[in-house]
């Protein structure tokens, strides 16, 4: 069995001049063998932050966490078996027609890196359980994703994958990809690699859809 993890960050406004729409759009993948040990960092680095401060929300945002919680929990989990893909998209670079229909090209990047998963041969001969985390409250949109995703990937490779949408309260790994993916996205949109370069060694594809 072979788990892939699945959340982005930054967001598909296209009008740059509205505040807080980001510059970039990053999807990341996570790809773990055994997802166990992921689940275990997020565990103890939660158990520890509500010892410590008395954390009420059971879920760990890296966006929320302090900077040494960040790097901790990006550290605990390079020292695992896991593979690191994602696709970073410079807004500024997307055609007119995509930006009007936010689902397919979100559904065509996606697209693109699972390929690229597929291509290094780490799923082959393997059942793949795709989770991604929630990002939009519609379910029709939802379901259009775990369709789309699903029919295709099955249809190309001839693998047998199940696609499923997740809330990060409900898997633990979501809370990781999400700790990675912003440290992916904080090094394009804020010019901030540091965080990156903790995880750059586990990244084993990156596309960059650049102006």
């Amino acid at each position: 069995m072979s788990y892939l993890f699945m959340d982005e960050s930054g967001d598909l406004g296209f009008d740059l001049t509205k505040r807080g729409t980001s510059k970039f759009f990053v999807v990341t993948l996570l790809h773990v063998q055994d997802k166990r040990p992921i689940e275990g960092v997020i565990s103890r680095t939660y158990s520890s932050l509500k010892t410590k401060h008395k954390k009420k929300e059971n879920i760990l945002h890296s966006f929320r966490e302090s900077s040494m919680t960040r790097m901790k929990v990006l550290r605990s989990l390079c020292e695992k078996d896991i593979d690191i893909f994602t696709i970073c998209v410079d807004k500024r670079n997307i055609r007119s027609h995509a930006q009007r229909d936010k689902s397919n090209f979100y559904n065509f990047i996606t697209h693109m890196l699972l390929d690229t998963v597929i291509e290094k041969s780490l799923l082959k001969g393997n059942t793949v359980e795709l989770i991604a985390s929630r990002r939009e409250t519609n379910r029709f949109l939802n379901d259009i994703f775990v369709k789309y995703i699903g029919g295709e990937i099955r249809k190309r490779h001839h693998i047998k994958i199940d696609v499923s949408i997740a809330l990060p309260q409900d898997e633990k790994c979501l809370q990781a990809v999400d700790f990675i993916s912003w440290a992916i996205f904080r090094k394009y949109e804020n010019g901030d690699p540091s965080y990156y370069q903790i995880v750059r060694e586990k990244i084993k594809e990156e596309h960059n859809l650049l102006a």
